[in-house]
């Protein structure tokens, strides 16, 4: 008779152990599920971003060339972040960026410069206010204009003439252009 309330006490202390554990375990599973949803939305978030980041063309360390004609002019200490534009791209867009890149100017570890196939640096002068140096650069003397057409993009270029972190703009969305400016 002892014995059986001995295990009807034991039973009974597993069962309200049981019970517990089982509440603590839907109470975990509920949180996992938040956490869960959050890193879905994570998920989602960045790849709109990577998506956004492929529709605008940012290309990392692939190996395109600038005219040695061009870098002999420059005599470059440091790399520079270069604003490459066009006589046929549209004039807000240029002024849009130029605007952006004169108020982020400070922020960045690069000195900037704008290449232009106008048909003089007074020409581009008298369509734009431009503050950074500026250098008559003619079509398809960057590897890179090919593919790029008649719109403006940037791009880092190093001592060695090579070309990185290429940002080519389609959809003038001037936030992402903020978020190419602060990561390099």
């Amino acid at each position: 008779m002892k014995l059986g309330i001995v295990i009807i006490v034991i039973l009974s202390v597993l069962d309200v152990f049981f019970v517990i554990r089982l509440k603590t375990s839907s109470e975990q599973i509920k949180h996992l599920n938040f956490l869960l949803a959050a890193k879905e939305s994570q998920i989602a978030e960045v790849t709109a971003k990577a998506s956004y980041l492929n529709d605008n063309l940012i290309i990392g360390y692939n190996k395109f060339a600038i005219a040695d004609s061009v870098i002999g002019n420059l005599h470059l200490i440091k790399p520079l972040l270069i604003l490459r534009i066009h006589s046929a791209d549209c004039n807000t867009c240029i002024a849009q960026s130029l605007k952006v890149l004169e108020m982020k100017a400070h922020e960045l570890k690069y000195n900037v410069a704008v290449f232009a196939d106008f048909q003089s640096i007074n020409a581009v002068k008298q369509e734009f206010s431009v503050t950074f140096p500026i250098f008559i650069v003619g079509k398809n003397k960057i590897d890179i204009d090919k593919k790029a057409g008649e719109n403006a993009y940037y791009f880092v270029l190093e001592k060695d003439n090579q070309l990185h972190d290429i940002f080519m703009p389609k959809s003038g969305r001037m936030n992402l252009f903020e978020e190419y400016l602060a990561a390099l």
